[in-house]
């Protein structure tokens, strides 16, 4: 026997009452939770709820490696996070022939963490830094190389992954495990 059938139609009203109420606060908390979430966004880095797009200020999360982040100063402020872009990975690349060598690096430079748009080209751009690498290490013979600054190859590295990018500018290339092997 349901609630009409009882005879007390009165208690069937408060009670369709009381659940259309509840279903009202819920729906108004899901609508208030999403505008929240539209306006003061957290990124995954926990910026504590900041605006979305809002520069990074203060210590690093605790999560974050202390190696891999690093402050700026402007005006002799603390003022943005750079961290290190580690992506491109260990390149392999045989130089040019008759007689060829490998050639062993790995590129890394620094970017503004806060700059999300440029952080995500960074990463779709990552085949393009490698495909430019290899390029250019094949395009030389291993003698050629040798005789090579350091300090130029990045600057031509530099120019060249620069010229793929769209949304900024890579300001510094930096090299580890730089070597020729014949």
């Amino acid at each position: 026997m349901n609630y009409r059938q009882s005879g007390n139609p009165q208690r069937f009203l408060y009670l369709s009452r009381f659940l259309a109420g509840i279903v009202l606060v819920l729906v108004l908390c899901l609508a208030a939770g999403t505008l929240y979430a539209l306006f003061f966004k957290r990124d995954a880095a926990g910026t504590g709820g900041l605006p979305a797009g809002a520069p990074l200020e203060g210590p690093p999360p605790e999560n974050a490696a202390p190696d891999t982040a690093s402050l700026t100063e402007v005006d002799g402020q603390e003022r943005e996070w750079k961290e290190m872009f580690i992506g491109i990975d260990r390149i392999r690349a045989a130089t040019a022939a008759p007689d060829s060598a490998a050639v062993i690096l790995t590129i890394t430079f620094p970017y503004h963490a806060g700059d999300k748009a440029f952080a995500e080209e960074l990463s779709l751009r990552v085949p393009d830094f490698r495909a430019i690498a290899l390029e250019y290490f094949s395009s030389f013979p291993k003698e050629e190389l040798r005789q090579k600054n350091e300090q130029a190859i990045k600057t031509e590295m530099l120019r060249r992954f620069n010229a793929v990018l769209r949304l900024g500018r890579i300001e510094t290339l930096y090299f580890s495990d730089y070597m020729i092997v014949d």
